[in-house]
C-alpha cells in the first residue's frame, strides 16, 4: 500500500460513500470477486450484559437471551447475550453476495463461544427449516479478527482496516465494515455506521440496512 504523503491515505484509495450490492449484476457477472464485509458483535448484532447488571434491564428484553460461559485468562467468565433483531438474517444475506467476517474488540475466547451458542439458538439442526438452516450456518462459519488484531489506545480498542487490506487482494477500496463506532476505525469512510444496540426487542436498525444495502 502506497501513501500519499500529502493527504497521508494510499493512493488508490477511493472515496465511497457507501456499500451497495446490486443483485440484478452479480446474477449474470460472477468474474469479479464481491467485496469484504467485515462485523462487529457486540453493540452491533448483540448486546453483552455481565450477570451483575441483569437487574437493571427490562425483563421484556430478555425473552430469549442467550448465556454462554467460557475460558479467559483461567479465569470462568459468564455473559447474557441479547441478539439484535435481523442479525441473523443480515449475515444470511451478506453471506450469499460477499466476502464475510467478524472485527471485533472482543477477546477470541469470547467471540468462538457467542458465535457458537448464537448457531445453535437459530434451530435444531436435525428439525429445522431451511431459513433456520442457513441463519445457524450464517454465525458458524465466519472468519474471526478479535482483539489480537485490533490496536490498544486509551481511547479502547481501535481496529484497522488498512492492516486488513494487506491481506487482501482488492486492497481498501472493497474492504468495509458494519459497526456502531467509526471513530475508532482508521478508515472511517469505510464504516457501514448503524446505531448502538441495546437489547430493544423492538429495534429494527440490521432490516433497514438489508433494505438501504441490497437493491435489485
Amino acid at each position: 500500500m502506497y501513501i500519499c504523503t500529502k493527504t497521508n491515505k494510499p493512493m488508490e484509495l477511493t472515496e465511497k460513500k457507501s456499500l451497495i450490492v446490486d443483485l440484478s449484476s452479480l446474477k449474470d457477472d460472477f468474474s469479479e470477486a464481491g467485496p469484504l464485509v467485515c462485523i462487529s458483535l457486540e453493540g452491533t448484532l448483540f448486546r453483552k450484559i455481565r450477570p451483575s447488571n441483569i437487574s437493571s434491564t427490562p425483563k421484556q428484553w430478555l425473552d430469549g437471551a442467550i448465556e454462554i460461559t467460557y475460558s479467559q485468562a483461567d479465569q470462568v467468565e459468564k455473559n447474557i447475550l441479547i441478539q439484535r433483531p435481523g442479525a441473523a438474517d443480515l449475515l444470511v444475506e451478506l453471506s450469499k453476495h460477499v466476502s464475510l467476517m467478524v472485527y471485533s474488540s472482543q477477546t477470541s475466547e469470547f467471540i468462538d463461544e457467542a458465535l457458537l451458542q448464537l448457531s445453535i439458538v437459530q434451530g435444531d439442526p436435525d428439525n429445522c427449516t431451511d431459513l433456520e438452516y442457513a441463519r445457524a450456518e450464517a454465525y458458524y462459519n465466519l472468519d474471526v479478527w478479535s482483539r489480537d488484531q485490533c490496536i490498544e489506545a486509551k481511547e479502547g480498542y481501535r481496529k484497522s482496516l488498512g492492516t486488513l487490506s494487506e491481506f487482501f487482494d482488492s486492497g481498501i477500496n472493497d474492504i468495509w465494515l458494519i459497526d456502531h463506532k467509526p471513530e475508532q476505525v482508521d478508515f472511517s469512510n469505510h464504516v457501514i455506521c448503524v446505531s448502538e444496540f441495546f437489547g430493544d426487542p423492538d429495534d429494527r436498525e440490521l432490516y433497514k440496512l438489508i433494505d438501504k444495502m441490497f437493491i435489485n
